[in-house]
């Protein structure tokens, strides 16, 4: 017969332990709430594996065996998924006829301020290219507010985030900071002790070679309306929130200032969008990329190729990540407007419309 008294203190340790991580989460959950409120700009950080993505896609350029001649020009694309979805590099190498060698380096975040990481990463590595393409659209001048995505996807999941149980309601950005927090550590460390870039992840040769993109079944004309809808409610669609004094409109400017410091030729691309979402976003969400140009770069203002409206609502995944039979003709008028960069034009709206119209035509 099993003597039950010899558990008691066990028993005893685990109730007191269990009550004091339960007072805990609800101390917590009263006094400190949602975590997502203490971020900067209540946006997440960039994520370790956009860090690792965006460094498998670099090694072309630095390892002895697989980077260029000394002397071939360096073009790099820098952007949000957006980017990734719409240029391919090596479409873009073959497309513009000229002997730049193109790296994407895109990340995934919906934000010019995440995209000011992966350029600081770049710079970090040792690049200084010769071209840079900025491949981004209006809303990521906004950037994607944490506390209110989460708000909406508590709505929509109904009570399954359990916002009363503060490690539940807080594991998604608690993950996102830890992990953020080990990439800062690496990279602090390659600084400190000059370890070398190439040691900031195993290496994986296999990872190298591109992969074929996947070709995904588009989201329906309901999911694509709510994902619209979706864009309206977390404000995008507010004129007044589009300002060039805005924290992703600053991080925009120190891209832009980064790149040309380095001797880059720079220019601005706004990626395609799916006609319903282009359409709920107000004249001044293009307008600020022009105030930016006249408050920052009145002397030498930044070309800004307007792509949005170039490729037809058949060709997109989702709202704004065009399907992979988009990749050919976008990265063709990429080509089109990294000639237009090089030509000397200073007139940021050079580009002509039927220009890169005709690019996307087969």
């Amino acid at each position: 017969m099993i003597q039950l008294s010899r558990y008691r203190g066990l028993a005893l340790i685990l109730a007191i332990l269990g009550s004091t991580i339960v007072l805990l989460d609800v101390g917590l959950s009263a006094t400190v709430g949602f975590t997502g409120r203490f971020l900067p700009d209540r946006e997440g950080p960039t994520d370790e594996a956009v860090y690792k993505g965006v460094w498998v896609r670099m090694l072309p350029l630095l390892l002895p065996d697989l980077r260029p001649e000394p002397g071939t020009p360096i073009g790099l694309l820098f952007g949000q998924s957006t980017l990734g979805a719409g240029i391919d590099a090596r479409m873009l190498d073959e497309a513009d006829g000229l002997p730049i060698r193109w790296a994407n380096l895109h990340g995934w975040g919906g934000s010019v301020n995440r995209t000011r990481d992966l350029v600081e990463f770049a710079f970090l590595a040792g690049l200084k290219p010769d071209v840079v393409l900025i491949g981004i659209n209006p809303y990521m001048l906004l950037g994607h507010n944490f506390e209110e995505d989460h708000r909406l996807a508590a709505r929509r999941q109904g009570t399954s985030f359990k916002r009363w149980i503060w490690t539940y309601d807080n594991r998604y950005i608690m993950n996102h900071l830890l992990r953020h927090a080990m990439t800062r550590v690496r990279l602090g460390l390659l600084e400190a002790f000059d370890f070398g870039f190439l040691s900031l992840y195993p290496m994986d040769p296999s990872a190298i070679t591109p992969k074929p993109r996947e070709k995904l079944t588009p989201l329906t004309p309901a999911q694509m309306d709510e994902r619209v809808e979706i864009a309206r409610e977390v404000g995008w669609a507010d004129p007044a929130a589009y300002r060039p004094d805005s924290s992703n409109s600053r991080s925009l400017v120190e891209i832009v200032r980064g790149c040309r410091a380095r001797g880059a030729k720079v220019a601005i691309i706004l990626m395609p969008e799916y006609s319903k979402f282009r359409r709920i976003f107000p004249p001044e969400a293009v307008r600020c990329f022009d105030e930016i140009n006249r408050l920052y770069f009145p002397d030498d203002p930044v070309p800004i190729y307007d792509l949005r409206d170039r490729i037809g609502d058949e060709l997109f995944f989702d709202t704004d990540h065009a399907g992979v039979d988009a990749m050919p003709p976008i990265s063709k008028m990429a080509a089109l407007c990294v000639r237009d960069l090089l030509s000397g034009h200073p007139d940021p709206k050079h580009l002509s419309i039927e220009a890169a119209g005709s690019a996307a035509r087969p």
